[in-house]
């Protein structure tokens, strides 16, 4: 079992290492080339409280492409050629419909947005010219992420890396041309992240017109299927969750700390999300790799290596959580340094960030427990989880505690969360694996 959860657990990594490397290489840029003017401070923090508003896309590709996916691979099970076709038409035109309407939506309604979020004076004017840039690549960035559901669902995943590692490849060169050498600063950023989408668009569109894929994507037309769209939607709305919940929470996160602290307090808790999201990466790889696991054994009946497979992945997982606290804790001033270069606004919260860190050795055990739900069936209770993580429970400390404790009662809140949803998450497991599962 040990040597299962490596094999499949490290190309689940790599993957959403290469989907996350574009991501915070705006931030990281900007970060350490901000100038000490008002404009060059805010810089950094533009960006990183735009996150949530940018990670709309990211939602609406994964609704939208995991619910092709999976109407795809089950076509392609059939021999249903023209099924694989239809599914392909649908994706094509529901995913551009939404992500048209929705860049038109933000780009209208950026800086009531970023306003909601907390962003202020010189940090809300930068924001809002580098949401509006990234969002008008939307259409391409969905199209990108959403292909590459269906290009994993024949089969293809190292196609899958191969092509968005090259697009995170191009965003760290374009970052460092527009950025590191032109020091456009944030505005370069957004135009290199455009610049991604749109090649990325193209290579992503050149590999299906040039593969021998199952997917039959020359046959591909923009169709708004209502047959497939309910489908669509629901094989579709557990990984949209994801990020939904993210986008939710950051945005409670955003607005308490610019109601109850300073702009240095939004862009500290901007640049203490981005660390624990990529100290979280080899969590989300794990809890991957798990689920098929997880649901092939149920299904077959077998609760010894239901409970086998869930110890074990639960320790590794633990493992990298405990070391990924661990290193952040002793070198804090690193970790905050990859997005703030302000040497003083990191010394002011190097206690707060340790304070944040200090249940991340949890969250191990919290993600593996939403990959055995999934596994067993119990996805309405998996996105329970999701909600009372970044949501329910989050919302109203995080609503209450500064009445008490002003900006600190923030961290607490988010401390206490991630303590509570442990101890529900350990409960479940006990409950799941004390029973004896049957097979559907």
């Amino acid at each position: 079992m040990g040597r299962l959860c490596w094999s499949l657990s490290l190309p689940a990594i790599a993957g959403v290492l290469l989907l996350g490397a574009a991501t915070f290489a705006d931030a990281m840029f900007v970060g350490r080339v901000a100038g000490t003017t008002e404009l060059g401070r805010a810089e950094p923090g533009a960006i990183l409280v735009s996150f949530p508003i940018t990670m709309i896309a990211s939602a609406i590709a994964a609704l939208f492409g995991s619910g092709a996916a999976a109407l795809s691979s089950r076509a392609i099970g059939d021999n249903d050629d023209e099924g694989v076709v239809r599914v392909g038409s649908a994706f094509l035109g529901w995913s551009l419909l939404a992500s048209v309407v929705s860049t038109v939506v933000v780009v209208a309604a950026t800086p009531q947005l970023l306003v909601a979020l907390g962003a202020r004076g010189a940090m809300l004017a930068s924001a809002i010219d580098y949401t509006r840039i990234v969002f008008l690549g939307t259409p391409f960035g969905v199209f990108v992420f959403g292909a590459s559901f269906l290009i994993r669902s024949e089969g293809r995943i190292a196609a899958s890396m191969v092509l968005l590692g090259g697009s995170s490849i191009f965003n760290v060169l374009a970052d460092a041309w527009l950025v590191g050498i032109l020091e456009l600063g944030a505005t370069g950023a957004a135009w290199a992240t455009f610049a991604t989408m749109v090649t990325t668009a193209v290579a992503t569109a050149g590999y299906l017109a040039r593969s021998d894929s199952l997917l039959h994507p020359l046959r591909w037309r923009p169709a708004l299927s209502r047959m497939l769209l309910g489908p669509m939607l629901r094989d579709g709305s557990a990984p949209m969750l994801l990020y939904v919940v993210a986008l939710v929470q950051q945005g409670i996160v955003f607005r308490v700390a610019a109601s109850w602290g300073t702009e240095d307090d939004v862009v500290f808790a901007g640049a203490f999300l981005r660390v624990a999201m990529l100290a979280a990466v080899p969590l989300w790889g794990i809890a991957m790799a798990l689920q098929p696991v997880i649901g092939m054994n149920h299904g077959a009946d077998k609760p010894r290596r239901v409970r086998r497979a869930l110890h074990v992945f639960a320790g590794f997982a633990s493992l990298f959580a405990i070391a990924a606290w661990a290193l952040a804790t002793l070198l804090p001033h690193h970790s905050l340094a990859m997005f703030i270069d302000d040497p003083a606004l990191i010394s002011s919260h190097i206690g707060s960030f340790r304070l944040l860190m200090l249940t991340f050795p949890t969250q191990g055990v919290q993600l593996v427990t939403v990959a055995l739900l999934i596994g067993v069936g119990r996805g309405v209770q998996a996105a329970l989880i999701l909600l009372l993580r970044n949501v329910l429970i989050l919302a109203p400390l995080a609503l209450v505690l500064p009445l008490a404790a002003g900006i600190d009662g923030l961290w607490w809140a988010l401390v206490a969360t991630d303590g509570l949803c442990f101890v529900i998450a350990v409960a479940l497991c006990v409950s799941i694996t004390a029973v004896q599962p049957t097979a559907r």
